[in-house]
């Protein structure tokens, strides 16, 4: 029996590119050697290479593709062998772009693809796609447009919206600032009018007072000159007791004039004074005693200091 130690192969390779160890012929046999021929895929199988007899070289090979055939004859002692395979010499790719294609190959494509598009285009009208896809479409159209004029109009309400809320604080501050304003024009008029009543108060307290000493004073001359009118007594206890009673009913009559006068001055009265005599019975204000005038000297004024708002 005979086998290969190593099967017949040979790399493949691009015309002028050809590599004598990349591209090297392997095929050994274990018993005999092996004869290599190379023929073309013409009707004709021309022997484009064959070692054996010099005939042609393997870098030298057109493009194309080739029949590698190698043999081994057979013995008496160990059988033959033959391998039979196919290799191809390829063109490069500027060669090809250079070459083109035959004007029936471009034609042919050409065709083909006129009428796989017809075809798809038949498919899709067939099943109403493009009704679909026009209809979608407006319809993407017409939400986008929607949603562009409902964006526009949240954004138009919200400026509105600040610009309001704006004008609302603003007429608030204005209004909080006149009510501080007027609140502030309470406090100053009261303050103004209680350091007013504060000023005529001492004037008040001093005229009251100096009304109350004339009309004692008054109260003690009338009594004393009662007193000194008054005869002295010789005799008769009753005559005495009559001067007595006399005397006290003038000092009785000058306290009550001295004070109904203060009275009257301190309640502020406009009617004149009313006193009464010895037996209660009123009597004339012009009879009374008028209070002595005394001058008034004013008193300091003490301007209020403003409140802190």
């Amino acid at each position: 029996a005979n086998y290969w130690d190593e099967a017949p192969t040979i790399a493949p390779w691009i015309v002028g590119e050809y590599d004598a160890i990349a591209n090297k012929l392997v095929a050994t046999p274990h018993f005999g050697s092996a004869r290599v021929v190379v023929r073309d895929t013409t009707a004709d199988s021309n022997i484009v290479f064959d070692p054996d007899n010099g005939v042609g070289a393997l870098g030298d090979l057109a493009a194309g593709t080739y029949i590698l055939t190698v043999t081994v004859d057979g013995t008496d002692n160990y059988s033959a062998l033959e391998y039979s395979g196919i290799f191809r010499v390829s063109v490069p790719e500027t060669e090809l772009i250079k070459r083109g294609l035959p004007w029936w190959g471009t034609v042919i494509i050409v065709l083909g693809a006129l009428g796989i598009a017809a075809g798809i285009l038949i498919i899709l009208h067939v099943r109403g796609v493009f009704k679909m896809t026009s209809a979608k479409a407006l319809d993407d159209y017409k939400l986008e447009q929607t949603q562009k004029v409902v964006a526009a109009a949240v954004h138009a309400s919200k400026l509105d919206a600040e610009r309001k809320a704006e004008a609302e604080a603003r007429e608030r501050e204005m209004e909080e600032q006149k009510a501080k304003a007027e609140a502030t024009a309470v406090e100053a008029e009261e303050v103004s009018e209680a350091a007013a009543a504060l000023d005529a108060a001492p004037e008040t307290v001093t005229e009251l007072d100096t009304s109350a000493a004339a009309g004692e004073q008054a109260a003690q001359a009338e009594a004393e000159t009662a007193a000194a009118e008054t005869p002295k007594p010789k005799k008769s206890g009753a005559k005495k007791t009559s001067s007595t009673s006399k005397a006290k009913s003038g000092a009785a009559t000058a306290k009550a004039k001295s004070g109904t006068a203060t009275a009257k001055a301190k309640s502020g009265a406009k009617k004149p004074a009313e006193a009464t005599d010895g037996a209660g019975e009123k009597t004339d204000g012009d009879a009374a005693e008028k209070p002595v005038a005394v001058e008034k000297k004013p008193a300091a004024k003490k301007k209020p200091s403003p409140k802190k708002m």
